[in-house]
């Protein structure tokens, strides 16, 4: 089904520096978060850069990340079995390009503010290159407004600024209603002063994840599977009351 995304305001993104994560922002500004890498992206052949038509050339180690987040789709499908999900920082798309393949009925909808995201094999018509700390307004063609059974973001919130990340929470509480859930990791560690450019902003742990989440109505669950996401990482699972 046909998603639109209605705020003109909020249609632009960044690109990343050649062989960086670092991104510029729409002001040409090095931003501070928004690249969504590792395990979510995917590698570029450089002879291959011509147009948006690009062919790309998937990671050595894709067959790993395959299997990952396959587990996480199918535990997806059978612990929420949701029929509208919405991933924030959806990097290459990988996550709900799995879901589509279990589920043909599932309408995704995925957000990332990095404007490679368009090249990304995995991506369907209901891509929207955006910010997530900016407002988001998705209704179907008809003007029906979207609300999600399922948000999900891995490895995005540590992206993005404390101080703008009230609007991405409002994006969330906009699109869902009671009984919808929020799944999402974000890291607790930052680079050392070597990686800089890639840039861990919003550094918080487990307990401070779920308080916050309480304040905008969603309460944390049990874990019914692991997101296995590596080192010091936040993973929480939740419900809007």
């Amino acid at each position: 089904m046909k998603v639109v995304q209605n705020n003109s305001n909020n249609v632009f993104g960044f690109s990343r520096h050649e062989n960086t994560d670092t991104g510029v922002d729409e002001s040409g500004n090095v931003a501070r978060g928004y690249q969504h890498h590792d395990a979510m992206w995917w590698k570029e052949s450089p002879m291959e850069r011509s147009d948006a038509t690009t062919t790309l050339e998937l990671e050595p180690t894709v067959a790993y990340f395959e299997s990952v987040f396959s587990n996480i789709a199918s535990n997806i499908i059978s612990c929420f079995n949701p029929k509208t999900v919405l991933d924030l920082g959806c990097g290459s798309g990988h996550l709900t390009y799995l879901l589509r393949k279990l589920n043909s009925d599932i309408t995704t909808v995925t957000v990332d503010a990095n404007r490679d995201t368009k090249l990304s094999p995995y991506i369907d018509h209901n891509h929207f290159i955006a910010r997530t700390d900016k407002e988001l307004d998705f209704t179907y063609e008809n003007g029906e407004k979207v609300f999600f059974d399922l948000v999900i973001s891995l490895e995005h919130f540590e992206h993005v600024p404390e101080d703008t990340f009230d609007m991405l929470m409002s994006n969330v509480v906009n699109h869902s209603l009671s009984g919808s859930s929020l799944v999402f990791t974000a890291a607790e560690w930052q680079y050392d002063d070597k990686n800089k450019e890639h840039v861990h902003c919003n550094l918080q742990d487990t307990l401070y994840w779920i308080d916050y989440i309480k304040d905008h109505g969603f309460f944390s669950i049990p874990s019914p599977f692991p997101l296995n996401r590596a080192g010091d990482t936040a993973e929480v699972f939740s419900r809007r009351i």
